[in-house]
């Protein structure tokens, strides 16, 4: 089954040499339009990429747990790719998958090994979708490979992509100044501390029973009565 891989991985490996020898070249997702399904000609590749972009958007109405064919059921759930890779993922930061076709194979930690596009494919239907590989030879595993591949085409190998990566959302650098309760709280709330602003509980009327609170020592109510 491995040695199924070396072709497809072995072509690019070397279109992904071939753009790294000549440079790296900077694109912008955010300035590059998403390829149309809809510009390519009639015939089996359009149908295949098609299908792929609707395995896409529907994983779960092609290859979900309900589907009627149980041989098709791959995905354990009714999520799809589009969960998590937006619009129809060519989105920038949504984790698009512009360009996946040429950076592929690629050493993946996870696996500690060289994984090609229809591993990476596979590894989302087992973890992502809680599902079972997809067989290489499937249509469905050709038709991701094909919608991935008509989307990143155009994108030479070894580019640097702004963009394909997730956005790092921004921290505070500051060190943030606590405020006393006291000013938080509007002045018709009832007052919650004990004089000088102690974190215990005010005095209460002898028919509720008062414990001492270890922190201050002062009384506090609990919530049950005396018998």
């Amino acid at each position: 089954m491995k040695n199924a891989f070396i072709p497809l991985a072995a072509a690019l490996l070397a279109a992904s040499f071939a753009g790294t020898a000549q440079g790296t070249e900077k694109i912008s997702l955010l300035e590059r339009k998403a390829p149309d399904v809809s510009s390519l000609p009639s015939g089996p590749y359009r149908d295949l990429v098609v299908l792929g972009q609707q395995l896409s958007t529907r994983a779960f109405a092609h290859i979900g747990p309900e589907v009627k064919d149980p041989a098709k059921r791959f995905a354990g759930n009714n999520l799809a790719c589009t969960s998590c890779h937006q619009a129809e993922a060519a989105k920038p930061f949504a984790m698009p998958w512009v360009g996946v076709a040429a950076v592929f194979p690629q050493y993946r930690a996870r696996e500690d090994d060289i994984s090609t596009v229809e591993k990476r494919v596979n590894g989302c239907m087992q973890r992502s979708m809680n599902g079972r590989a997809l067989p290489l030879e499937s249509r469905e595993m050709k038709a991701f490979v094909a919608y991935i591949s008509f989307l990143s085409q155009g994108v030479p190998g070894g580019a640097a992509l702004e963009g394909a990566a997730p956005s790092r959302p921004g921290f505070p650098t500051g060190v943030p100044i606590p405020k006393p309760a006291a000013s938080c709280m509007p002045p018709s709330a009832p007052r919650a501390t004990a004089p000088k602003d102690r974190a215990c509980a005010p005095d209460v009327p002898a028919t509720r029973r008062v414990t001492p609170s270890r922190r201050c020592g002062a009384r506090t109510a609990s919530t049950r009565e005396q018998g």
